[in-house]
């Protein structure tokens, strides 16, 4: 089964441009392209101290999924701990995305509870979807995202538990305005989740 690697406590790396480590309004960073290692170690180094629970490395190294190359470059920094977490990767990928593991990080947080003493969690889902021309290819993958969340929740979900959020972000590969991305505009994900920059398919705020 995929599995998300959880990070480690890294080495001191050092640095020559200093790292923002704050962000007081975020109570979690994803990222996207984070496939170096020493990098990530960094990251992780100099993120820590805000954001203790980390998430990166995240793969499944196989000929069909990633060539043996790179990992998926998802990288997960929480404020709160992380009750679960689970790394999907895409079936399709072409020209230079068939190297990396691209894929759909799944994660469960514990948010506390509430003034009613109930268990507060939230998800979150971090991804990165075929670049270039792939338009085909990027609307199979929002599917699969689809899939894969309703059965990490079904699969992690416990009686009781509020679900404050459910969280879908990361980097899409494509705008909502340019005709060429048509038929990634009308995708039913769009009509799961709040885009804030969008009015409607082809149209965003102005």
């Amino acid at each position: 089964a995929a599995a998300a690697a959880a990070a480690a406590q890294p080495g001191a790396v050092t640095h020559a441009v200093p790292l923002r480590r704050e962000f007081p309004q975020s109570d979690f960073v994803c990222l996207q392209e984070v496939f170096d290692h020493t990098a990530a170690q960094l990251l992780c180094q100099e993120l820590r101290p805000q954001y203790p629970y980390i998430v990166y490395d995240a793969a499944v190294y196989r000929c069909d999924t990633n060539r043996y190359f790179f990992n998926s470059g998802l990288f997960f920094a929480s404020k709160f701990p992380i009750l679960h977490c689970f790394f999907h990767p895409f079936r399709e990928a072409v020209n230079i995305d068939a190297f990396a593991c691209k894929g759909v990080l799944l994660v469960k947080i514990d948010l506390g509870r509430n003034s009613s003493n109930q268990p507060l969690v939230g998800y979150v889902y971090t991804t990165h979807l075929q670049a270039g021309g792939g338009r085909l290819i990027r609307v199979e993958q929002m599917t699969d995202i689809q899939l894969q969340t309703k059965q990490f929740v079904a699969a992690t979900h416990k009686s009781g538990e509020l679900i404050a959020f459910e969280v879908l972000c990361g980097d899409f590969n494509f705008d909502n305005i340019s005709s060429d991305d048509s038929n990634q505009h009308t995708h039913s994900i769009f009509d799961e989740y709040l885009d804030a920059c969008r009015v409607t398919a082809g149209r965003d705020q102005d």
